[in-house]
C-alpha cells in the first residue's frame, strides 16, 4: 500500500467548480508515478534503463463526491497481480477521511523491443497485495 497527498487547483476544476473528470485519471497518474519513485523505478529509469515497459491497458474512474478547489486529497494505492505480466492498482481517494473517488488501473509488462509480455518485475512484486 502507497499514499500520495494532492491538492486541488483551479486548472484541475470544470466551470461548475469541481474536479473535471477527466483530471482525477491526472491525479491518480501522479500519485502512480510517485508510487514508482518511492520503489527506485521512475518513469524514467524504465523508459531510459531497463529492458522493459509498463503501458496501461485498462483505466476506469469512480466519482463519489465533488471534488473542489484547495481540497486535499489523500490517494492509497493497492496493487494486485492479475497474471504473470498483468498487475492493477486499485485508488481510494478521500478527503477529510470521506471517500470522494475510486479508480483502477490495469497494466501489462512488456518487453520493450519485441513488445511481448514477460513477467512482472521484481520491484513491482514486492508491492503486490496478496491479501
Amino acid at each position: 500500500m502507497f499514499k500520495f497527498t494532492y491538492k486541488v487547483g483551479l486548472a484541475d476544476t470544470d466551470s461548475a467548480s469541481v474536479l473535471f473528470f477527466a483530471n482525477q485519471f491526472n491525479i491518480i497518474h501522479l500519485a502512480y508515478e510517485s508510487f514508482l519513485d518511492s520503489i527506485n523505478l521512475s518513469i524514467s529509469t524504465i523508459l531510459n534503463e531497463k529492458e522493459f515497459i509498463i503501458p496501461i491497458i485498462h483505466a476506469q474512474s469512480e466519482y463519489i463526491a465533488a471534488v473542489r478547489v484547495g481540497d486535499i486529497l489523500e490517494i492509497e494505492l493497492k496493487l494486485t497481480q492479475i497474471s504473470e505480466s498483468i498487475f492493477e492498482i486499485n485508488y481510494e481517494i478521500t478527503k477529510n477521511s470521506n471517500i470522494c473517488g475510486k479508480s483502477i488501473t490495469r497494466h501489462i509488462v512488456l518487453d520493450k523491443h519485441t513488445r511481448k509480455k514477460v513477467e512482472l518485475p521484481e520491484e513491482i512484486k514486492h508491492q503486490i497485495d496478496f491479501k
